[in-house]
C-alpha cells in the first residue's frame, strides 16, 4: 500500500509518533519492558518519509494485499497493537489525536480482548492530555458512539467522553512524573 508523502500525511505521521514514543516513555517509567509491535507487522509499506520505510501493520490472514484483493471475497483483518510489555504482556494501541475526543474505526473486533487503547491528545507537538479505554469497553459501548465516515470514506466510532467509562489524565497541569504515578496507581504498573 503507497500512501504519497503529501504535508498533511507527513504531519499526521509525525503527530502519531509524538504520541507514541510519549506512552512508551510513559509505560517505560512505570516499570515495563516495552518492545515495539506495530508497523513492522505488516504485509505493505508506506513510503516515503525522508527515505525510511514505515510499515503498514495490517495483517490480512487469507491472502496477500494486492489489486486482486476485491475479487478475493471477504477478509479476516487482525491488527497488532503498537506496544506490548515482554515481562507482564500488556497490550497497548496508540491512537493519537488532535481533537479531545474519542473515536476508534470499525474494525475493533481485530485486537486482542486485553489491549488498552491509549488516546494521546496532542496539540503544538505536545500531549496535552491522555484517554484510556479498554477495547472491551469500546465494544460494549458501541451504541453509544456516533458513526462517522474519514476522507476514505471508511466508518469510525467517535464517542463523547462522558459516555463511555476511562481513564483521563490531564497532562498540561501535572508533571510528566505525576502522570506517571497516577498510572501505577490504577494499576499500570509492570507486574509480570
Amino acid at each position: 500500500m503507497l500512501i504519497k508523502d503529501t504535508d498533511e500525511f507527513k504531519k499526521n505521521v509525525d503527530m502519531g509518533l509524538i504520541g507514541e514514543n510519549w506512552v512508551r516513555w510513559l509505560l517505560d517509567q512505570c516499570g515495563h519492558m516495552i518492545k515495539y509491535n506495530g508497523y513492522r507487522a505488516g504485509m505493505g509499506y508506506i513510503n516515503d518519509l525522508d527515505n525510511a520505510k514505515i510499515l503498514y501493520h495490517r495483517k490480512i490472514s487469507s491472502g496477500n494485499i494486492g489489486k486482486n484483493q476485491s475479487n478475493q471475497g471477504k477478509k479476516e483483518i487482525h491488527r497488532s497493537h503498537d506496544l506490548e510489555c515482554d515481562l507482564c504482556h500488556l497490550k497497548v494501541e496508540v491512537r493519537t489525536k488532535s481533537r479531545w475526543n474519542i473515536a476508534m474505526s470499525s474494525d475493533m473486533e481485530c485486537y486482542n480482548e486485553k489491549t488498552w487503547i491509549f488516546f494521546p491528545i496532542v496539540k503544538n507537538e505536545q500531549v496535552r492530555h491522555l484517554y484510556i479505554v479498554r477495547i472491551k469497553d469500546l465494544r460494549r459501548y458501541k451504541d453509544n458512539a456516533e458513526i462517522r465516515k474519514n476522507r476514505a470514506g471508511e466508518n469510525y466510532y467517535k464517542w463523547l467522553v462522558s459516555r463511555i467509562p476511562h481513564l483521563s489524565i490531564d497532562c498540561t497541569t501535572i508533571e510528566q512524573g505525576k502522570a506517571v504515578e497516577i498510572l501505577k496507581a490504577y494499576g499500570f504498573g509492570c507486574l509480570p
